[in-house]
């Protein structure tokens, strides 16, 4: 306990960043006041954090003892999906590595200890995330036979599917929050939740109404 206490004091950090392919955003407030390496991965949400580039570069920085530190503003930056999630927050508990989620304040462990309530919350957010996905694929489908039944689902025109697919490329955040939310948000609300380095929206509301139609 001694020795697990000094690795604390001799804190080596991280703050590890990641942006959509499509943003322009360099994150510069939440750089400028951090004292430590930085690793940001400039892709997808929906690659695993173990295969991204910048990812799997601070893996290996940890499994060297270069890093026992790491801080991230939100915890959807750590994978794909709540799973991934997951085994992120264990493979750095495994390796007896402090986690901070900034927005939340909350670390993984407290004096040397695991802390209950950042357990606690993460797997709740997982296990919610996870019954989220679950139901909007179940309302997707049922929308799709609707609007079957009723004679006015006609797909995506030909020759759109590349421009739609760029365009939800660029709006990756904006995705990942409208499949997580079951529905339960307005275009106004996701708008607010996404901001550039200049604390502006990414996305107005009108910009994900169309994401909206085209995700359905």
């Amino acid at each position: 306990m001694k020795l697990f206490s000094y690795l604390w004091i001799m804190e080596k950090k991280a703050l590890y960043i990641r942006v959509s392919s499509g943003s322009q955003s360099t994150l510069r407030q939440e750089i400028k006041n951090f004292n430590g390496k930085v690793f940001k991965d400039t892709c997808s949400g929906v690659i695993p954090f173990k295969e991204r580039p910048s990812g799997s570069k601070l893996v290996k920085s940890i499994e060297s003892s270069e890093i026992n530190f790491v801080q991230v503003k939100s915890i959807d930056r750590l994978g794909r999906d709540a799973y991934d999630i997951q085994q992120t927050i264990k493979y750095l508990e495994d390796h007896s590595c402090q986690l901070l989620i900034s927005e939340y304040g909350l670390t993984l462990f407290n004096s040397g200890k695991i802390n209950p309530m950042f357990k606690l919350i993460t797997d709740l957010l997982a296990n919610i995330a996870q019954m989220e996905r679950d139901n909007i694929r179940e309302r997707q489908r049922q929308g799709v036979e609707l609007a079957k039944a009723k004679g006015v689902y006609i797909g995506r025109k030909k020759g759109t599917a590349e421009n739609s697919e760029k365009f939800l490329k660029k709006y990756t955040p904006i995705v990942n929050i409208i499949k997580n939310s079951n529905g339960k948000l307005t275009a106004n609300a996701i708008s607010k939740m996404v901001k550039d380095d200049t604390g502006k929206p990414i996305a107005t509301p009108p910009t994900v109404r169309k994401v909206m139609e085209l995700i359905r």
